[in-house]
């Protein structure tokens, strides 16, 4: 059974391709070791039952790309660009057949803001893939 765990890793793969990309771990770290680093997790989720053995779940996917807000000039520099670059990438990895765990994502929708990562405050995006879809038998 497909899980959004394995949608996630996917999408992870896609995302550490990314030229700069210093770090994209299989799953949320406690601390972040290199920057810019790319996180990715599942946020939110939607199910809907079809009948008695089939299932469509619609995930909402988070990437965050975070920079150490040292040098803020810097990390704007850093990480500005990497909206356009990994919705480019997600949508060139579908549009080749490169996901094979969920049948389509929906809109990507983002905000450059500041954040934090554990003690770490840092500046970058936060991507949200919609409608990331899943479907599967209720027995799977």
């Amino acid at each position: 059974m497909t899980t959004i765990y394995d949608a996630i890793q996917e999408i992870q793969a896609v995302v550490s391709a990314v030229p700069g990309i210093r770090l994209s771990p299989d799953a949320p770290p406690d601390q972040i070791a290199a920057f810019p680093a790319a996180i990715c997790y599942s946020r939110a989720a939607d199910w809907t039952l079809h009948d008695a053995t089939f299932w469509t779940a619609l995930h909402t996917i988070v990437i965050e790309i975070h920079a150490p807000r040292q040098g803020l000039a810097r990390a704007v520099a850093a990480t500005a660009s990497y909206g356009d670059l990994i919705t480019k990438a997600i949508y060139a990895a579908f549009v080749a057949g490169t996901f094979t765990t969920f049948q389509a994502p929906g809109t990507i929708r983002g905000e450059f803001l500041p954040m934090k990562w554990d003690t770490t405050d840092t500046i970058g995006w936060r991507l949200f893939i919609e409608n990331v879809k899943i479907q599967s038998g209720v027995a799977s």
